[in-house]
């Protein structure tokens, strides 16, 4: 049986606080929805192409379909930036979570982009 990703309901960014806290090493940062009382990680795309939200979301729904336990992610806008916003502290193993940030490296090397045409 499949897994599916554990069901929150899609952040609105005109209600989420900034709480100041960066994470990980593509800018994100903590925001809090003050309506339901949680917390989202927000990724910003960046200009350089280092982190694409659309192939965040891509690979949380590939996880997902493969059987792994993930966080929802959403695709949002941030600051009037494309941005990715993932369920924040969900009951998820940090080994899978791990895997899942080593599929997303991957996906988004030169390498691979070259191989599928992406001329950025």
């Amino acid at each position: 049986m499949l897994s599916t990703a554990l069901a929150v309901p899609h952040p609105d960014p005109t209600t989420l606080v900034d709480t100041g806290t960066t994470v990980g090493t593509h800018g994100g940062h903590i925001v809090h929805d003050p309506a339901t009382a949680s917390d989202w990680l927000f990724k910003e795309e960046q200009p350089t192409g280092e982190f694409l939200p659309d192939l965040d979301v891509a690979v949380n729904q590939i996880a997902t379909q493969s059987g792994l336990e993930t966080a929802q992610t959403f695709l949002t806008q941030w600051d009037g930036k494309k941005a990715s916003a993932q369920a924040w502290n969900p009951p998820v193993p940090k080994v899978r979570s791990a895997c899942l940030t080593a599929v997303i490296t991957g996906l988004n090397s030169p390498n691979f982009r070259r191989a599928v045409g992406e001329s950025r």
